[in-house]
């Protein structure tokens, strides 16, 4: 597993590309499972057991659509196991660089900022950029293409697992 580790930092730093990533199945269902398994243990720091567990379905069921509609409609599927591990690991590395943010602003009441955040978004925009490097190298594209798919990818996802936590689940 610490090689793979290792090539998501990689990919994070944009020194390798999702082509680097093995293509088996077996390899694609750990690294999903290894993301489910880290979102629900990071969601259930400031959510519910419930709306965790609903917020990281959901996550998932949207970042496996994402990867595959993507690789689709550029008629690449046949990359979409390692494109899926590329972004499942990195999104595992960014879900746990997140944990110290996350834990100070659980104390802030609802309403309230706190100085945190603002130190969180240097590493969204990190997180969007690694999403972008990820999809311009797996569909071909330029890199406005694939950053502009990374923030597109992001407003959707953030869009839809908001109203999901702003209901509670419900």
């Amino acid at each position: 597993m610490l090689p793979y580790v290792i090539q998501f930092f990689e990919i994070c730093r944009f020194r390798r590309n999702p082509q680097d990533m093995p293509s088996s199945q077996a390899a694609m269902t750990l690294v999903i499972g290894i993301y489910i398994l880290v979102g629900i243990v990071v969601s259930s720091i400031h959510l519910a057991f419930s709306t965790t567990i609903l917020t990281i379905a959901v996550d998932t069921v949207l970042l496996l659509s994402f990867a595959h509609v993507s690789l689709w409609i550029t008629g690449l599927s046949n990359r979409a196991n390692q494109t899926i591990i590329a972004l499942a690991g990195t999104g595992s590395l960014f879900t746990l660089m997140s944990i110290p943010f996350l834990l100070i602003l659980k104390d802030v009441p609802a309403g309230q900022s706190s100085d945190a955040s603002i130190f969180m978004f240097p590493l969204l925009f990190w997180y969007i950029a690694v999403i972008g490097h990820i999809m311009k190298n797996a569909l071909n594209m330029p890199a406005w293409a694939g950053l502009s798919i990374g923030i597109i990818y992001y407003i959707i996802s953030y869009r839809i697992l908001r109203m999901i936590v702003v209901t509670g689940g419900s």
